[in-house]
């Protein structure tokens, strides 16, 4: 789980697939690792070690809002972070092709669904692909004006979510390393 934390910060790890990969498979492991956890308590919390599981609960809740908030930045294919100058260039040039080659206008896309959107193209002889990338780049548009909206607000989030969640973990971290340290200064052994 922590190799992703090195993928996301050397640059010498960067040829090692995609970070947005990286942090899918993180994210999985993270869940498999608090149900693995959660067995191997029998759902019995107590001492020091409730700490350990409440404080890895909250990581794993605010993973899903990280994730969610990670979501909702606009990324280039590399994974990397959209300026605002960017997302409104990506913008105008959606808003370039859907009026230039669909003849669709913004204020079609804002005020009319995109059934009628898909009618009137296929009543002007579009074929299904051409439909439904048109249809695509429409709804691609109206995500795109949203994140426009929220992008320096997420932005904000996004970074006082990583003062959260860092420490948090490193915590967890910590209190793992106590667990195993304690259980093998007094010598529990496998049961096989």
């Amino acid at each position: 789980m922590l190799i992703y934390i090195l993928r996301k910060r050397l640059t010498a790890l960067s040829r090692w697939g995609r970070l947005k990969n990286w942090l899918e498979f993180h994210i999985f492991l993270c869940t498999w690792g608090t149900i693995m956890v959660l067995f191997h308590t029998s759902f019995k919390f107590g001492g020091i070690i409730s700490v350990g599981f409440w404080t890895l609960a909250v990581v794993w809740l605010s993973g899903f809002i990280g994730r969610y908030l990670y979501i909702q930045i606009p990324r280039t294919i590399e994974d990397r972070i959209m300026t605002l100058n960017e997302v409104i260039e990506l913008k105008n040039k959606n808003i370039e092709l859907l009026s230039t080659k669909y003849h669709i206008s913004i204020s079609d896309i804002s005020r009319k669904e995109i059934s009628k959107i898909r009618l009137r193209l296929l009543a002007e002889n579009f074929s299904k692909k051409e439909i439904r990338k048109a249809v695509r780049l429409a709804l691609n548009e109206k995500i795109l004006e949203g994140r426009i909206k929220r992008l320096e607000q997420m932005l904000k989030i996004f970074h006082y979510w990583h003062i959260a969640h860092v420490p948090l973990t490193a915590l967890m971290i910590f209190i793992l390393i106590i667990h195993v340290s304690v259980v093998l200064f007094f010598g529990y052994k496998w049961i096989f």
